[in-house]
């Protein structure tokens, strides 16, 4: 009877501890994106009711494990405020390289929007989750290849630029390796020499334990930040997170952001 009683005060202990830090998560408010759940949604109605077409074709480009569903996720949330059809979801499935990522992402943009150019594709707006902005960066490369991705503005959720917390170096999985904070992948995407001349806006929320909100924008620069909904994998979810959707959809359309410059710091811990 005692041992019972002593399980489910520790099961109690557990979801209260497990609770408060969801709760606290929730709750830090970021001074430079201090927009509500309920006002993000509200935003994302007045788009709705508002269509607009596109500057330029927009890419969606998935994660790793969410290849497939978040990309197809992007794309039917920005069907919803842009009366276009120039939406093109890749996903990265069965390939095990940045290399062969990266040749997908080029074709798939050419077959969708062909270009006479030799060097470069049809210039494009990139909205990607999690790995997916590792590869939109590194198609964007030119010296990286025979043809490269032009991007104009690129918008990435949860991406490891900084190599994410639970890569494994010794993964038997390319891309995995490739991910991991201290491989000469992430190496060579940072290092200085390179230039990128898209616009880049990184966004992450806190509580991110697979990236790590620390790793979510190149060196040297602040990502956007949102405090975790509560209840909601704060990795996984994140391309479903309104308030970073009803931002980048006003940024895609050329309105005011929600957010604004400088951005804030992530908050220590």
């Amino acid at each position: 009877m005692r041992s019972k009683r002593r399980f489910a005060m520790l099961g109690r202990s557990l979801c209260l501890s497990v609770f408060a830090c969801i709760a606290a998560c929730a709750s830090q408010k970021n001074p430079s994106f201090p927009v509500t759940i309920l006002e993000a949604h509200s935003e994302w109605r007045e788009l709705r009711r508002d269509e607009k077409e596109l500057e330029r074709p927009l890419v969606v480009a998935g994660g790793y494990l969410g290849s497939g569903f978040t990309d197809g996720h992007l794309k039917i949330k920005f069907r919803e405020i842009f009366d276009d059809d120039r939406i093109e979801r890749v996903s990265f499935v069965g390939l095990s390289t940045f290399e062969e990522c990266r040749e997908r992402l080029i074709a798939e943009v050419d077959a969708r929007f062909p270009s006479d150019d030799p060097e470069w594709t049809t210039e494009v707006d990139v909205v990607a989750f999690s790995m997916g902005g590792l590869v939109a960066r590194y198609a964007s490369d030119p010296g990286a290849g025979a043809r490269a991705l032009k991007i104009r503005r690129l918008y990435t959720i949860s991406t490891p630029f900084r190599g994410a917390r639970l890569a494994k170096s010794d993964s038997s999985i390319g891309v995995v390796a490739s991910m991991h904070p201290e491989s000469a992948f992430i190496d060579e995407l940072n290092d200085p020499s390179r230039v990128y001349e898209h616009e880049l806006t990184p966004y992450v929320r806190l509580g991110d334990r697979v990236v790590g909100p620390e790793n979510a924008s190149p060196p040297g620069e602040h990502p956007v930040w949102v405090g975790n909904k509560p209840m909601s994998a704060a990795h996984l979810w994140a391309h479903r997170d309104i308030r970073i959707l009803a931002d980048i959809g006003r940024r895609l359309r050329s309105e005011p952001p929600l957010s604004v410059e400088p951005r804030s710091p992530l908050p220590d811990g």
